[in-house]
């Protein structure tokens, strides 16, 4: 018996969990100490009133000095009222991926604290580079990996990896592109190997939630200064992260070779967000624009303290700097 699930965040907001046709939904939560977000309850509400299974995940920065167990209080603070119901879930692909006693402090916390046994996720080439031998007996494994002859859609396919350590690999994720009837954008779409009961039994808790003061956010005291990068993608400089904010950066990625060249608003849409001639062809001129572009953002995030090259690449460290400072700063 295999589930299909699809997993969501903020950059799939507008998505309806009732219209997709999977038995699963997936959705962020948290990331690092003091970002939520906003759209995870209702995407779980949603997913619930459609008789759909759910977890909710947290985005692990051991990058920005917090500590493990900091962090999964942050998380256990904003997702209360979904422990018992949504599986627990720790994303691991931030900062130093060998840090297993990082990761293993997390998911120990909310163990302790819950009763739950989170799952981790992972890419397989970090599942399989380092002893997790630790973890592996305790928690299970969802796993990435995008193989040529993965499915372009929800399916239940066999899983090929095998990373060693001890791990039992309860969810594939076999594709961050693919394509459902309900959505018009890409979708990560993941099998799980197991039934209804199977997923209920991973999301179960053996007690309440003990209450554990907010934790404080490891954030300067002073919001950072993203005139820089908004004036880079050309919307308005108003140092307050809004949805054209967040648009155009999200524009700019996914047109990078990085972000796998897509254009979710059309060609012409991404030209204006790099400044060139709006005639809905992405050549030559257009490519070098987006590179202008991109490094205009990586001087902006350097101006910010960023250590990233500035080398017109959008790459995971650029993607990581902009993503961290648009979380820290003022939002609309």
């Amino acid at each position: 018996m295999a589930l299909t699930g699809i997993d969501i965040s903020k950059w799939q907001q507008g998505l309806n969990p009732a219209s997709i046709a999977c038995d699963i939904v997936i959705a962020k939560a948290t990331e690092g100490i003091g970002y939520t977000d906003r759209t995870c309850a209702g995407f779980i509400q949603k997913a619930k009133a459609a008789g759909k299974l759910t977890g909710v995940y947290h985005f692990a920065r051991p990058d920005l000095g917090n500590s493990g167990a900091a962090e999964a209080d942050w998380f256990l603070h904003e997702v209360s009222g979904f422990v018992g119901s949504s599986v627990l879930i720790l994303d691991w692909e931030a900062g130093n991926l060998g840090d297993v006693a990082w990761a293993k402090a997390w998911l120990d916390r909310v163990h302790q604290r819950t009763g739950v046994r989170p799952l981790i996720y992972m890419s397989a080439s970090p599942a399989g580079a380092h002893d997790w031998s630790r973890v592996s007996r305790d928690y299970g494994l969802w796993i990435a990996g995008y193989p040529n002859s993965r499915p372009g859609g929800l399916s239940t396919p066999s899983c090929p990896y095998r990373p060693g350590h001890g791990w039992t690999i309860a969810m594939w994720q076999y594709t961050s592109s693919g394509t459902t009837r309900g959505y018009a954008g890409r979708l990560d779409m993941n099998v799980f190997y197991g039934d209804r009961e199977a997923w209920a039994r991973f999301a179960a808790t053996s007690g309440n939630v003990t209450p554990a003061p907010t934790p404080k956010p490891t954030t300067p005291t002073q919001k950072p200064d993203i005139r820089g990068i908004q004036r880079a993608v050309r919307v308005a400089a108003d140092n307050v992260v809004g949805p054209q904010t967040r648009g155009a950066v999200n524009l700019l990625a996914k047109a990078s070779r990085w972000g796998g060249g897509r254009f979710p608003q059309g060609v012409i849409a991404t030209q204006a967000v790099v400044g060139t001639t709006r005639d809905g062809i992405w050549g030559p001129h257009s490519i070098a624009s987006h590179d202008a572009t991109v490094a205009a953002v990586q001087r902006a995030l350097r101006a910010l303290g960023y250590p990233i090259a500035v080398d017109a690449i959008w790459g995971p460290k650029t993607n990581s700097a902009c993503m961290d400072v648009l979380n820290l700063a003022h939002q609309a």
